[in-house]
């Protein structure tokens, strides 16, 4: 076993049954010991958890200031950001009907000149690409 550097608890007697993990007692118990400074390592042997658990409360504790990420947050911080917003998006959209033979590298020099934002010709094709069948259908 490794041995642990900094405040540690001291080991649970034989007969003590580790604390069921969704008990709020040991997430505040771990949020007053991460503010106390003390490592995620003794963090987690303390509260029977793992070590990337002790971490992930480290950080949203950095973060967010509680050990749990608040519920307004965690939909809105899921997965990248778009680099297109839904304004320029309709602008590209309505540009492109405008003038159907621009290629992919001209549309994106369109949303660099007229939007402030720098866009691979990728990106162009991913976001034409997904809405290509609500236009189709338009067109029909």
């Amino acid at each position: 076993m490794m041995e642990l550097k900094g405040p540690t608890s001291p080991a649970l007697a034989p007969d003590a049954m580790p604390p069921f993990r969704k008990d709020p007692s040991v997430r505040q118990r771990a949020q007053l010991l991460l503010e106390s400074h003390w490592r995620p390592e003794a963090v987690a042997a303390d509260a029977c958890s793992s070590v990337s658990t002790a971490y992930r409360w480290e950080r949203n504790l950095a973060i967010y200031g509680d050990t749990v990420i608040p519920r307004d947050r965690y939909i809105h911080t899921q997965g990248r950001c778009r680099s297109l917003s839904p304004a320029a998006l309709d602008a590209l959209l309505d540009y492109q009907r405008q003038k159907p033979w621009l290629y992919q590298d001209e549309l994106a020099q369109f949303l660099k000149e007229e939007w402030d934002v720098e866009v691979h010709k990728s990106t162009v094709c991913r976001a034409l690409k997904s809405t290509f069948s609500t236009i189709f259908y338009e067109w029909r």
